[in-house]
C-alpha cells in the first residue's frame, strides 16, 4: 500500500494503469541516463510496480437479448 501512495504522489490521482505507464517511461528514462553515464545506478533496482486486477464484466440477460434476439 505504501508504494501505491508513492506512486500516487509522483504522479497525482491517476488510475493504476496511467501509472504503470509512466513508471515504464521513467524506467526507461533511468535505463538511458545509466548508459550516458549521466547517473551510476539504477534507481529502480528492486521495484516492481503494482499491477491492478483487472475484474470481468459481463453482459445482463438484458443486454444480451438486445445484441443477439432470442428464437
Amino acid at each position: 500500500m505504501q508504494r501505491r501512495k508513492k506512486e500516487q504522489q509522483l504522479v497525482g490521482k491517476k488510475n493504476p494503469n496511467t501509472i504503470l505507464g509512466i513508471m515504464r517511461h521513467l524506467r526507461k528514462m533511468i535505463k538511458l541516463a545509466i548508459g550516458e553515464g549521466i547517473i551510476t545506478h539504477d534507481l529502480f533496482e528492486g521495484y516492481s510496480p503494482e499491477r491492478p486486477k483487472a475484474e470481468p464484466e459481463y453482459l445482463t440477460r438484458e443486454e444480451l437479448n438486445k445484441i443477439i434476439p432470442p428464437p
